[in-house]
């Protein structure tokens, strides 16, 4: 079945064209796990690992040792993420090699900084559609900011159970080893959250006292080997733990088909500043100040959506008007710069524009009305009378 495992089994695609993978996973907003001929030409599968397929922790220290990398301490809980530090790339390494006991866990290093990136990989064409990535690295450079990260841990390190930041998209591709995956379908907090918006840490044992209906949630389980890709879909929250020494290579991104739910989470998030500020909600300024708070906790406020949101729509607009999107767009699939596929992008972006453009905590803010009022005439500009074929 087109995007299937809503009954517990994750669909798989040996090979899939950019246009099926819009159709049977994007747009339905579907996970699915891709066979590794989209990972089999990437460097770092070839250098990262030796010829018995495990990590080669020898060219890993000398590649990267030098590099500061953040390190989760898996055994030590810290509200609802894991104890962090940060050490030097050959030190890991070297608590690495000494076994699991360690529980030691190099994620969510953000590796393009120290040049890996370039020469490691490079994503699979249907997983091309990366906006949050070219936005940070051509829209919004000053920020050094990006979403590609490596992960790198020996057996039984893991990640507890969350939902991707922003409500983003995320792909994990395995280098090595081999990861078990826990999936839950979208709109089934209530089962796993309480009334205080605190969450089950480990869905495999989640305390029943606090969330004593977290095991009914529908969810999906399955292993990730080497070589494979999983996609996981806004909303979609997991919880992986590795099989064995395992490295990965992740995207967060973000485009027009899950735009909305980038949204639905910012006005979320929103509408929870403003319920916990509630008694000062008269106070001079408050808008200013429920963004700032907005952005402390979410790692973005309104004007910070509404510039990606606007430097992705200036970039399709000069693709679809004859000019090119340039090195921006250089890294998507022609597919998604065919013509009726920027038209379609414009269109789903002029729908978040409206919702944007109605919400009160966007209308109280100075100049950003007028702001989105702009685009969104530009936008309605190109998709609202296209030319005749």
């Amino acid at each position: 079945m087109a995007g299937g495992g809503l009954a517990g089994q994750i669909a798989r695609r040996d090979d899939i064209s950019v246009e099926d993978f819009v159709r049977d996973f994007l747009e339905p907003n579907v996970p699915v796990v891709l066979g590794p001929r989209f990972t089999d030409g990437w460097t770092a599968r070839r250098l990262w690992v030796t010829a018995d397929g495990r990590p080669d922790y020898a060219r890993l220290a000398a590649l990267y040792g030098d590099a500061q990398v953040p390190v989760a301490e898996c055994g030590t809980a810290f509200f609802s993420d894991q104890q962090r530090t940060t050490m030097p790339f050959s030190a890991f390494v070297e608590a690495w090699q000494r076994g699991p006991r360690a529980g030691l866990y190099c994620k969510d290093w953000h590796f393009a900084r120290h040049g890996a990136a370039p020469q490691a990989y490079a994503p699979a064409p249907p997983l091309s559609n990366d906006w949050l990535n070219v936005f940070y690295d051509h829209g919004a450079p000053e920020l050094d900011d990006d979403y590609r990260f490596c992960y790198m841990g020996g057996d039984g390190t893991w990640t507890p159970f969350h939902e991707d930041v922003f409500r983003s998209y995320s792909w994990s591709a395995n280098i090595c080893g081999a990861k078990q995956w826990l999936l839950v379908a979208p709109g089934q907090n209530e089962l796993f959250t309480d009334q205080t918006g605190s969450w089950v840490y480990d869905m495999t044992a989640p305390d029943e006292a606090r969330f004593p209906r977290a095991r009914q949630a529908r969810r999906i389980e399955f292993v990730q080997h080497a070589g494979e890709t999983v996609f996981v879909p806004s909303g979609w929250w997991h919880q992986v733990r590795n099989i064995g020494d395992t490295i990965s290579i992740n995207h967060n991104w973000a485009n027009e088909f899950n735009l909305r739910f980038l949204y639905a989470r910012l006005k979320d998030d929103m509408a929870a500043v403003r319920h916990a500020l509630r008694d000062a909600v008269d106070m001079d300024g408050f808008a200013e100040h429920a963004q700032l708070v907005l952005r402390a906790d979410s790692g973005t406020d309104y004007r910070a959506f509404f510039r990606f949101v606007d430097y992705m729509a200036r970039l399709y607009l000069r693709e679809l008007g004859g000019g090119s999107g340039g090195v921006e767009l250089r890294g998507l699939a022609p597919h998604f710069r065919a013509e009726p596929s920027l038209r379609r992008a414009l269109r789903l972006v002029a729908a978040v524009l409206d919702q944007l453009a109605a919400d009160p905590a966007a209308r109280e803010l100075e100049q950003l009305p007028a702001d989105i009022a702009r685009t969104r005439a530009l936008v309605a500009g190109a998709v609202d009378d296209p030319p005749p074929a």
